[in-house]
């Protein structure tokens, strides 16, 4: 994934959410977390909280 490079971060969460239940991601940012959940209804987990 290209995410904030060529493919919009709500494109590519519509497209996973049609193929998982969950997103685990590992960021250091809150604010790339709060746009990947206004996109989908499914969960996103950040286990990388800082």
């Amino acid at each position: 994934m290209q995410l904030g490079h060529s493919e919009l971060i709500a494109d590519t969460v519509c497209i996973l959410s049609r193929f998982v239940d969950i997103v685990i991601l590992l960021t250091t940012t809150h604010q790339f977390i709060l746009e990947l959940t206004q996109d989908t209804q499914i969960p996103v987990i950040n286990v990388l909280n800082r």
